[in-house]
């Protein structure tokens, strides 16, 4: 494999896994929100259903390292 698309994956995958990790705390924060929105403000429900649904897509459009650029044993 050429090296610098493996460089350049590797860079994009950190970047993907920030963004992993911050669409999964956006996640964890909208299912904690949607609970209280339910109790609270049923009026928001969609809303609140609308931007977990987005973060779980954006977190899923993450491809793994190993995909493209497999590790050495």
């Amino acid at each position: 494999m050429d090296l610098k698309i493996c460089f350049d994956y590797l860079s994009l995958t950190q970047t993907c896994d920030k963004r992993f990790n911050n669409n999964s705390q956006i996640i964890l924060k909208y299912s904690i929100y949607l609970n209280r929105i339910k109790l609270f403000a049923p009026q928001k429900m969609k809303f609140a259903q609308q931007k977990l649904k987005f973060a779980q897509q954006k977190r899923e459009n993450c491809p793994a390292k190993n995909e493209v650029c497999p590790t050495k044993n």
